[in-house]
């Protein structure tokens, strides 16, 4: 989740949920309509784990077959991570604050499996989710000299790369050894740090190491629940609160804006939320899915809704009963049901671990309307596999 279009994209998911939910679905499929799970912890995760049971809390009175203990909301969190941890003056706190709110922290870092259904634990547990939300910070992984098997880049005190010394990092480097919780405030340090001194070299200049120092005072900004610290003690409630809003408020440029921020502060507190639904420009991605050997990806004659693009490891294709062949790598499954609007003719199952692209109907279609060799080399590959798959149960 990256832009405002994210999140209210997210939030019109979530009143879509729970409409599906109150239609006569029983059992996991209800279950996983109204069960959320949020990868990714720390503040950011923290934060939209608090902002969605505000929302499911503020949409009961609007969905009056749905009682508040049958939602679900998940937060895995990997406390190894530098962007996901938190100091442990604050950790006590949040932990609270989410517990207050009936949201759930998982005991592991991350799902073992995420499928467009469910969601399966490390221990093998499966619960059913409809609804995951990535609030992992996306670093990028090098395989360069000096890093380790967590992708961290080695450096010197200068930000040189270690056994590279003519080239400089300025993000994804190895901060564990300066604590947990790295701000935003040292983040920008680093990168100011690895700019100067990769044009001092050019310069013939002397580098210069970090100087930026451990903040004095942290905020978790998590609404109402917002925490803060200050020379090392925790606080939260209305003083955090106030404290974290005073550090928004010194980011806003201009009078104006901060006044209308201020504004919407007060209106929030006499007036309840709404459930009002708006559509701006999200960020357009493929899903993408993970599954573990043995899993059934499409069952055969079951209603198709999805097609899949192998990103890696192999699957077997079963037709009635008899495996046909194997799928790898860059192939495509799943068209047919879409392109002929007929159930599944086959089912994959995966040999190995698989990553997928998972491509909705409209997407699907989407590509297929809008690029006319692709289009084709589907709708034949389709044709064939329907005539393989007629003469190998013939």
């Amino acid at each position: 989740m990256d832009t405002v279009g994210d999140a209210l994209h997210l939030r019109e998911a979530v009143v879509t949920r729970l409409a599906d939910a109150e239609l006569p679905p029983e059992g996991e499929q209800r279950q996983g309509l109204l069960t959320f799970c949020i990868v990714g912890g720390g503040e950011r995760g923290s934060a939209i784990a608090l902002e969605l049971r505000t929302l499911l809390s503020s949409a009961m009175n609007a969905y009056a077959s749905i009682s508040p203990g049958e939602t679900r909301v998940l937060l895995f969190e990997d406390p190894s991570s530098p962007e996901e941890s938190l100091p442990d003056e604050l950790r006590g706190l949040r932990d609270r604050n989410l517990a207050r709110h009936a949201i759930e922290l998982m005991p592991e870092p991350l799902p073992g499996c995420i499928t467009p259904d469910s969601i399966s634990r490390v221990g093998g547990e499966r619960l059913a989710c409809q609804t995951v939300v990535n609030a992992r910070y996306a670093l990028p992984r090098f395989d360069l000299p000096g890093a380790d098997d967590q992708g961290f880049l080695g450096t010197g005190p200068d930000f040189s790369l270690t056994g590279l010394p003519h080239h400089w990092v300025g993000s994804n480097i190895d901060t564990r050894s300066r604590g947990p919780f790295v701000t935003l405030a040292e983040q920008r340090a680093q990168g100011e740090t690895a700019a100067y001194n990769s044009f001092a070299v050019s310069q013939g200049f002397l580098t210069r190491p970090l100087k930026a120092a451990r903040p004095r005072t942290r905020v978790v900004h998590m609404g109402r629940a917002s925490i803060a610290s200050l020379f090392g003690m925790g606080f939260g409630g209305p003083a955090a609160w106030l404290f974290s809003r005073i550090r928004v408020m010194s980011s806003l440029p201009g009078l104006e804006r901060n006044l209308r921020v201020v504004l919407d502060w007060i209106l929030d507190i006499p007036f309840r939320n709404d459930i009002a639904i708006l559509a701006p420009e999200r960020t357009e991605r493929l899903a993408q899915a993970h599954y573990r050997p043995g899993d059934t990806v499409i069952k055969e004659c079951e209603v198709g809704t999805t097609a899949f693009l192998i990103r890696g490891g192999q699957l077997r294709v079963n037709v009635g009963g008899k495996d046909v062949r194997t799928m790898g790598p860059g192939e495509c499954f799943g068209e047919i049901a879409l392109l002929s609007d007929i159930p599944r003719t086959a089912t994959v199952v995966c040999e190995t671990s698989c990553e997928l692209t998972v491509l909705m109907r409209d997407q699907f279609m989407d590509i297929t309307a809008g690029f006319r060799e692709i289009g084709e080399a589907l709708r034949r590959q389709a044709e064939q596999r329907r005539a393989n798959a007629a003469s190998e149960t013939a």
